[in-house]
């Protein structure tokens, strides 16, 4: 099977099992995209890639199916997939050089599908192999901005009026007469708190949660606003996105 493959990004294993079933699922929605409007994909599918959340991944889809670029919603999932697939593929040491005239040929093959029909497909190929440097470049820019350490997945925060009181009870000491003592501070009857709890996409823990007074969470957000503005001032230093 090896030597029917003329790309070493198949002769090195092409997809099989389930693989096998969802890259031909994937290929057979993503081939019957327009070939005409594939160039204008191309910005689109780079802010898909980008996209930071799903919430950003399904509003550049919506813009895809409102400019009617692609029909439906599986076809853009298709397109997705198939094109992170291959951006992989061309950015790869051992699979940057193939061409997408012998990718296709090996799908072709292995699907048992006309070459003909996979026009849309080679031309996709094409423009990805065109941008795999862009591709190239941004994943090297996420793997130094990651650096060693977890990224931040989510984070939940809740506020809360905390009851001040005289005392706590004592070890030892009867229900009935801590409560005959037992007063609400006048002066200061509640105090706010806020409780923060971040998940991490890696790590242990995955998740920790803290609490503390609004004047040292104003304190931490301040600190992070400087770290934004020290950010911002070498961007703007050296041009960066």
């Amino acid at each position: 099977m090896a030597k029917e493959f003329k790309s070493r990004t198949f002769r090195f294993g092409f997809p099989e099992g389930e693989h096998f079933n969802a890259f031909k699922d994937d290929i057979d929605l993503t081939r019957k995209i327009d070939i005409s409007k594939v160039d204008e994909l191309i910005p689109f599918l780079k802010k898909l890639i980008s996209a930071n959340n799903k919430k950003e991944k399904n509003k550049v889809i919506d813009e895809i199916i409102e400019q009617k670029l692609i029909e439906d919603y599986p076809i853009v999932y298709s397109f997705h997939r198939v094109s992170k697939y291959f951006f992989d593929k061309f950015t790869e040491d051992d699979t940057e050089k193939d061409t997408p005239e012998d990718i296709t040929w090996d799908i072709s093959k292995r699907l048992e599908i006309d070459e003909a029909e996979l026009a849309a497909i080679q031309k996709l190929l094409v423009s990805i192999k065109k941008n795999s440097e862009w591709y190239k470049q941004k994943e090297l820019k996420e793997i130094f901005e990651k650096g060693l350490f977890p990224n931040i997945k989510s984070i939940g925060t809740t506020v809360e009026l905390r009851g001040v009181f005289n005392r706590e009870i004592k070890y030892g000491e009867k229900i009935e007469e801590y409560s005959d003592i037992l007063e609400i501070e006048e002066k200061n009857p509640v105090i706010p708190t806020i409780s923060v709890a971040i998940s991490l996409d890696s790590g242990t823990p995955e998740r920790f949660c803290f609490q503390d007074s609004p004047e040292n969470i104003e304190w931490l957000i301040n600190k992070l606003q400087a770290a934004l503005l020290k950010t911002k001032k070498l961007k703007d230093k050296y041009n960066l996105k």
